[in-house]
């Protein structure tokens, strides 16, 4: 495995914010420090920044909104239990960058990782999900294995964390195919 530079974004630990279901017919507005992020509890359809994806029906938010306020970041996030008997879950962050500054793929990932100074052993993979390149992350730490997924697109970097337990990844399917339904 090589070095490089991976920001962890553990969901029982910080930095995650769900994003409430509500009634059945409902859809819903939850703002961070001035950014939204919207559930259609109908359909399943989350709106983060220009993106979109669909988490099925069973799936629950994590509210982690304590967490949030206490790191004081400008962040918005959204978190999703896959499993919550192994504890499965994962979480979607973004980070726009200025379109003056011409920042690549590679460098926005970089920056993520110093933004929260973390450096852990791990594999790169490069994946293609609906005609989009996207990096892989895979470690292994504490017992538990952690994917992220970084999707680069207009200047904004998306990161999809995984995370559970090194010996059930069984909810890995679930993300995968939440993955395949990111549009723009």
């Amino acid at each position: 495995m090589q070095k490089k530079l991976l920001f962890i974004l553990f969901s029982s630990l910080f930095l995650l914010i769900g994003c409430s279901a509500g009634d059945q017919n409902d859809v819903s507005d939850n703002e961070v420090h001035g950014k939204e992020s919207t559930q259609d509890s109908r359909t399943g359809r989350i709106q983060l920044g220009e993106m979109a994806f669909i988490v099925p029906e069973d799936i629950e938010p994590i509210d982690f909104s304590e967490e949030i306020a206490e790191a004081e970041e400008d962040i918005e996030i959204v978190g999703y239990e896959l499993d919550e008997e192994t504890g499965a879950n994962f979480n979607v962050i973004y980070y726009e960058f200025p379109s003056r500054l011409n920042v690549k793929f590679d460098e926005a990932v970089e920056f993520a990782a110093i933004d929260l100074g973390s450096e852990y052993e791990t594999e790169e993979n490069t994946l293609e999900i609906n005609d989009r390149k996207w990096l892989e992350y895979v470690t292994e730490l504490d017992g538990s294995i952690i994917r992220q997924r970084f999707l680069y697109r207009e200047h904004t970097l998306y990161i999809f964390t995984y995370e559970a337990e090194a010996e059930t990844e069984d909810s890995l399917s679930v993300f995968d195919e939440i993955l395949e339904t990111v549009t723009f």
